[in-house]
């Protein structure tokens, strides 16, 4: 695992090192845009600062409406999307549908 100098300085190191993301069923609303998480601080965080991230779970929110973001590739480590359940549409990404 990276050491705190390894991860970008305005957030954690356990944030930099998360390995999974369970948001399923959380009446999620809107659309999935990878740069409109707000950190702790109040200020923006990107998903792709999350490296270490190998599963993404977005289940269950049947108000979350919009494409599956085709940039995923930011997320290098990622190799399991849960998207069941909800609005969003459009292919997977042709890299993660390859590690399926």
């Amino acid at each position: 695992l990276p050491s705190p100098s390894d991860c970008f300085n305005n957030y954690s190191t356990s944030l930099c090192v998360l390995v999974k993301l369970s948001l399923g069923n959380n009446d999620l609303k809107g659309g999935l845009d990878l740069d409109a998480f707000m950190g702790a601080d109040g200020g923006s965080l990107s998903l792709c600062h999350l490296e270490y991230l190998q599963v993404l779970e977005l289940q269950g929110n049947p108000d979350l409406i919009s494409i599956i973001p085709q940039d995923l590739s930011c997320l290098p480590k990622l190799w399991k999307l849960d998207v069941s359940g909800n609005g969003l549409s459009g292919p997977l990404p042709p890299w993660l549908a390859r590690s399926a």
